[in-house]
């Protein structure tokens, strides 16, 4: 079983929550007792009731992710639920814990590379080292600066997650929340981003699976009945829920999960 990691405990009790409160009433039209859904799942007697009212810490990231995908496989889920928790790609096939585990290992070691990366460019060095020997930019060609940057972003995007401007992910995920597409695919394929070192606040880490890399699955609240003003510049309508960021992303924030489950801060 896979240890916690530090800070994840932040994030897991909330998700548990949201993840049993679904089960307890299923997205099928279908009434089924709670005992039938564990049963269904295959989870233990009282496992829904103990996520609901969050009588543990919550659940071990990997569980979270295999329950999620076989409630979702039997119609238990919601396609918005899992848009929301960026799963996509980690419960479209049936994946054994062990390949559950690893790549979600693979996640937070694109995050640690990503902020380490970010650290390092703040410092005026490259966003990598070689040997172990910082290099600064301002002594580099421009030409070298751009391919160290480059291959730091390839580096992330091997491990399942890709470096985008938060405004523009927030821009193409309230489209895709706006439309009931629920299809993290519409962020598009990274190809070359050009990093502004002097916005590194605006830059995110994002999961193959559409949302803000977080040390554990962290639902991102999406905007609903929204429309865009081409003239003002400015999302307009019926934002519904507030957009939330990681806190381990730089410029992000993240709703308290010690607080009401049910809110987030608005960015």
């Amino acid at each position: 079983m896979t240890k916690p990691r530090s800070g994840s405990t932040k994030y897991r009790k909330t998700s548990t929550y949201w993840l049993g409160k679904q089960l307890w009433k299923p997205h099928s039209n279908a009434t089924r007792t709670q005992a039938e859904v564990e049963k269904r799942l295959g989870l233990q007697q009282g496992k829904i009731a103990s996520m609901v009212c969050q009588t543990t810490r919550g659940l071990e990231e990997f569980e979270f992710v295999q329950i999620s995908g076989t409630a979702y496989r039997n119609g238990q889920l919601s396609d918005e639920f899992i848009f929301e928790f960026g799963l996509g790609t980690l419960v479209q096939e049936r994946l054994l814990p062990s390949q559950i585990e690893t790549r979600l290992a693979q996640r937070h070691e694109a995050g640690k590379i990503f902020i380490k990366g970010v650290e390092r460019l703040r410092a005026g060095l490259f966003p990598v080292t070689e040997n172990g020997r910082p290099k600064k930019l301002s002594n580099a060609a421009p030409a070298a600066v751009a391919a160290a940057i480059q291959a730091w972003l390839e580096d992330i995007q091997t491990r399942g997650c890709r470096v985008m401007d938060r405004r523009k992910w927030q821009s193409k995920f309230m489209a895709a929340a706006a439309d009931g597409s629920f299809d993290g695919d519409r962020l598009g394929d990274q190809g070359v981003v050009t990093i502004d070192l002097d916005s590194l606040d605006a830059l995110c880490l994002v999961t193959d699976g559409g949302t803000p890399y977080a040390p554990y699955q962290a639902r991102v609240l999406p905007v609903v009945s929204a429309s865009w003003d081409e003239e003002a510049g400015v999302w307009v309508g019926e934002l519904g829920y507030s957009c939330t960021y990681s806190t381990d992303t730089p410029g992000g924030k993240m709703a308290d999960p010690d607080t009401d489950p049910t809110k987030a801060e608005v960015m």
